[in-house]
């Protein structure tokens, strides 16, 4: 059965005993090295394409290593310099991808199934700055880029302010394409997939056993 899912989840929150998020101050702490990598070769190269090259990387105990991911995790579009990169399975059909390219995620607002964005922090290797990535289901991608941001979904999500949008499509009817203004709902707080939890940020998939638990609790509470 499906476990508890929280809505919003940042550094702050992990608690003693979990995995902790990772911190971008502490990549600085651990100690620096050198090793001589070989690269392998990826599909549709030949053995001798194989290169050795140098890098430097940032070898922290709470990050993850190439080997955590499983065996054939596409790595290929991390930084070249990340300890963890890898072109053996590049662009391969049927492989999970990083989205977030091995970088750092310190916040995450989720408020329903594509509906959410994260603030990714940056890696000692790459030298870019924390930026955050947003994600709104049937928003225009201008919109979404110009319009929305981290904040606005905190604000929807702890203030249960709704968002709207106005913006230009292209529909067809009668076989005649036309463009039309439309009012979007860009960001709200309701989810009608999960069942949320009181305080508005854990929720239970419809037809956990807790639900039915909770609903009597509060006919005679």
């Amino acid at each position: 059965m499906d476990q508890l899912r929280p809505r919003y989840t940042s550094q702050e929150d992990t608690e003693p005993g979990e995995p902790p998020v990772f911190s971008p101050e502490e990549a600085h702490q651990s100690p620096k090295v050198s090793e001589q990598v070989v690269q392998q070769p990826g599909p549709g190269m030949a053995p001798d394409q194989a290169q050795s090259r140098q890098r430097q990387a940032y070898r922290n105990p709470r990050l993850p290593t190439g080997d955590e991911y499983g065996p054939g995790h596409p790595r290929s579009e991390y930084p070249i310099d990340h300890m963890c990169y890898d072109t053996s399975n590049d662009k391969v059909v049927g492989k999970f991808k990083d989205e977030a390219l091995g970088r750092p995620i310190s916040e995450v607002v989720a408020l329903s199934s594509k509906m959410y964005a994260y603030r990714q922090e940056p890696l000692p290797c790459d030298n870019k700055p924390a930026k955050e990535e947003k994600r709104a289901k049937g928003v225009c991608r201008a919109i979404v880029k110009s319009e929305l941001n981290l904040s606005k979904y905190k604000k929807c999500l702890f203030g249960l302010q709704v968002f709207e949008n106005q913006q230009a499509v292209i529909r067809s009817k009668n076989h005649k394409l036309g463009v039309y203004h439309q009012l979007k709902t860009s960001l709200s707080p309701i989810d009608t997939k999960r069942y949320i939890l009181d305080d508005g940020i854990n929720t239970y998939a419809f037809g956990h056993y807790k639900i039915g638990e909770m609903e009597i609790m509060k006919m005679f509470y």
